[in-house]
């Protein structure tokens, strides 16, 4: 299996087993009274359901609104994820409800409702969505600079930016380039690419002392790795040097202008 499969098979794994013990909880103590209403296999169907619709439905909630939004801090569409997706978890649990245990269906309402499940959202959403989003998947301590090995592109362990150790040693330390994908960064150098699950705007952070611009909300250029400037479609693309065509957004136009790559 590569490298990128693997990474990926982890994350939906670790994911997993984080909402499956958000379930096992939900049976062991019951909220919301469910607990000495309902037997253990209705427990454990009642918040089965529930958990698995409602985390289905952040999750591709929150896919959506990432795309949108771009590189935003994670909470905001993590957020916006969890209001939209309440609204058919709230119907969910009515329904639920009204399966399991009809004679509550009297004192619930909609309006009544949805801030309850909002607030269960968030609490179980934002520290799953903070920990697989805005942690990498390197396990890299924050001293690992100091370990560093002399790169490819001569950097020291006291000299190398911290981004450049979570790249696979195999890809060499000559980068070209960071391109953003949902929740991983695939990383480009002169011997290949490859995916790591980390945020954008984070791993631009640790290039910190790498010559380079961003230029697109998911593009971030190594400054050597411009091989030629390209108008077409009223559009400019920057060449590089492995034959990757990048687009250049008009917010970051003039930076790239003023570093003379244009």
């Amino acid at each position: 299996m590569a490298l990128r499969e693997w990474e990926r098979l982890k994350a939906i794994l670790l994911e997993g087993l984080a909402v499956g013990g958000v379930w096992f909880l939900a049976v062991m103590i019951g909220p919301f009274g469910t607990f000495g209403a309902l037997t253990t296999l209705e427990l454990i169907q009642y918040w089965g359901i529930s958990i698995a619709l409602n985390w289905l439905q952040i999750r591709l909630a929150h896919y959506f609104l990432h795309r949108l939004l771009g590189e935003v801090r994670f909470w905001i569409p993590t957020v916006g994820a969890c209001a939209l997706a309440s609204v058919p978890a709230t119907f969910e649990v009515i329904w639920l409800e009204s399966t399991f245990r009809p004679e509550t269906l009297e004192h619930i309402s909609f309006l009544s409702l949805y801030p309850q499940v909002l607030v269960m959202s968030l609490a179980i959403t934002i520290p799953i969505v903070h920990f697989f989003i805005s942690r990498s998947a390197s396990g890299i301590p924050a001293d690992a600079g100091a370990e560093a090995e002399q790169g490819d592109g001569g950097a020291t362990a006291s000299t190398a930016p911290r981004f450049l150790l979570r790249v696979p040693t195999r890809l060499g330390r000559d980068l070209l380039c960071l391109q953003a994908e949902d929740h991983y960064v695939r990383v480009h150098t002169a011997l290949g690419d490859d995916l790591i699950l980390h945020r954008f705007s984070d791993a631009v952070e640790e290039l910190d002392g790498l010559r380079g611009l961003r230029v697109h909300r998911s593009w971030w250029i190594a400054e050597d790795a411009v091989q030629d400037v390209v108008r077409r479609d009223r559009k400019t693309w920057l060449l590089l040097r492995n034959g990757l065509e990048v687009p250049v957004s008009r917010t970051y136009l003039p930076a790239v202008r003023e570093a003379g790559w244009s």
